[in-house]
């Protein structure tokens, strides 16, 4: 007998109202098909109003943006020279991302890369970074290669290779804002009988199909390497002197200009960095939200007292919901931007450098296509303190400003004569 009632509420009550909702859609819909069809016409009138270019536009509507959720993008990156110059920040090429051990013994990690012995197998450990604040990067493939010491040299050497002569590669995954170490094995190549010593670029590159920013995914590393390991000592009133090759890519001649820094990368200071979550909603032209308003019965919800009787209805007119976009970014960069500019420091009072026997900023000038060595003579203060490192940063920049790369040089001052 229950049944019997629901069955006939059902069919004296919600069917008359499905009717008439679906009767008052019939005319809602016509009303919007005339209004999209006047919309359509409108925007055909603007697209024949609107100046035309040289080339034809394309007729085909672009495919929307899908929001931030479903686009997951990583950011792997390094230490990278280039990208941190073009920032406006100082930069070193003794890489924090970049360091060397003995195979003998890995933990005796070098203090920097200028003492590395010719014939002798070390391992290179490559620190992956994710910018991401929420996305993965997956399979971020690593490669690392050496390159003669120089400005811009175009020439690379795998620095591991396996049987059959192939290039070694690695693959990280880096967790968002996190980072991931890969290792590299590396035999020093013997030192030419007419040399004491051999100066190397390691370069680290980094590879994903989906990275949001392929700009900061190249770093290098300078590398010393002797016969016989020995550190970089002079005295106070020393001149020392460092030959640097330097590559013109360009078909003309242009002229090089030289910087010196005192810079050395802090990394003690620890950063706190806040996440910033912004959200917002997708627009829809008029067209598509007229096309998606209708009509609606909805069904009131049952309650525990009233169940096993049948609830009414709510009815009203709706539209399709607009896309929701959720954007997260880190915020508090300034401060760290503050900090790194605070670390640039002035040359000590008394050292002057030449590049070639002429100031720096006055440079040189360079055939095209031509490779030739820059002479760099410093002059270290008499009066400088015993026991001082300084790490000398040399970048070269062509016409317009361009970096063409750079070399960090540490000089470590001794108790003097």
């Amino acid at each position: 007998m229950a049944a019997l009632i629901r069955f006939l509420r059902t069919l004296f009550l919600k069917t008359p109202a499905e009717i008439l909702v679906a009767l008052l859609r019939v005319p809602v819909l016509l009303i919007a098909f005339v209004l999209i069809l006047l919309l359509t016409i409108w925007e055909w009138i603007l697209a024949l109003l609107r100046r035309h270019n040289l080339y034809p536009e394309s007729d085909r509507e672009p495919c929307p943006s899908l929001p931030e959720p479903v686009v997951r993008r990583p950011d792997p990156c390094i230490y990278s020279q280039w990208y941190l110059q073009g920032q406006g920040l100082p930069v070193t090429w003794n890489n924090p991302d970049i360091w060397v051990a003995p195979a003998s013994d890995p933990t005796a990690v070098q203090q920097d890369s200028y003492n590395l012995e010719e014939n002798t197998d070390y391992i290179v450990s490559v620190r992956v970074h994710n910018a991401s604040a929420v996305d993965p990067a997956i399979a971020v493939r690593v490669r690392l290669n050496y390159r003669p010491w120089s400005f811009n040299s175009p020439d690379l050497v795998p620095v591991q290779v396996d049987g059959l002569g192939n290039e070694v590669v690695r693959f990280v995954d880096v967790a968002p804002l996190g980072s991931s170490v890969t290792q590299f094995h590396w035999s020093t190549p013997p030192i030419p009988a007419s040399q004491s010593s051999a100066h190397y670029c390691l370069q680290a590159s980094l590879y994903h199909p989906m990275d949001t920013n392929t700009e900061n995914n190249l770093g290098q590393e300078n590398t010393n390497v002797y016969r016989t390991a020995s550190a970089m000592m002079v005295s106070p009133g020393d001149l020392v002197t460092v030959d640097v090759p330097l590559v013109n890519p360009r078909r003309i001649e242009q002229r090089f200009r030289f910087t010196a820094l005192n810079y050395e990368v802090d990394t003690e200071t620890r950063y706190n960095l806040k996440l910033q979550t912004t959200n917002g909603h997708a627009r829809r032209t008029a067209r598509q939200r007229v096309g998606t308003f209708q009509p609606t019965l909805h069904a009131r919800e049952q309650e525990p007292a009233t169940s096993g009787q049948e609830g009414g209805g709510r009815f009203d007119f709706q539209t399709q919901p607009s896309l929701i976009a959720v954007k997260h970014r880190y915020v508090g960069f300034d401060a760290i931007r503050e900090n790194v500019l605070a670390q640039l420091r002035e040359l000590p009072p008394g050292m002057t450098l030449t590049a070639n026997g002429t100031d720096l900023n006055e440079g040189l000038l360079f055939p095209g296509r031509d490779t030739s060595t820059v002479s760099f003579a410093i002059q270290v203060p008499a009066n400088i303190a015993p026991v001082t490192r300084l790490p000398i940063t040399l970048l070269a920049t062509g016409d317009g400003g361009m970096l063409y790369g750079g070399v960090t040089v540490v000089i470590t001052v001794g108790e003097g004569v």
